[in-house]
């Protein structure tokens, strides 16, 4: 509950679409990274650390790298290209 006298700050209807188109880009963006890209970097964004993704899809920790880090270089390149895909 606020002290009297304080409103709270409610976020602006189009801030949520932006936010809402934005999110829409990045999942059609993983969707085009390859089937390994894709699975590391779900795990990652789900907050599991690159051991446990290891253990869970029965890779390498450095697999687990490897394909976190050409899964960022490919999203940040198509993030960067004007319009995105």
């Amino acid at each position: 509950m606020l002290p009297s006298g304080h409103r709270a700050e409610l976020p602006r209807p189009d801030a949520a679409l932006e936010l809402s188109e934005g999110a829409q880009r990045v999942v059609r963006l993983i969707a085009t990274l390859s089937p390994s890209q894709r699975m590391v970097m779900a795990w990652h964004m789900d907050g599991y650390s690159t051991e446990e993704t290891a253990a869970h899809l029965k890779m390498r920790k450095a697999a687990v790298r490897q394909n976190l880090a050409r899964a960022r270089s490919a999203l940040k390149e198509k993030l960067t290209r004007k319009g995105g895909a």
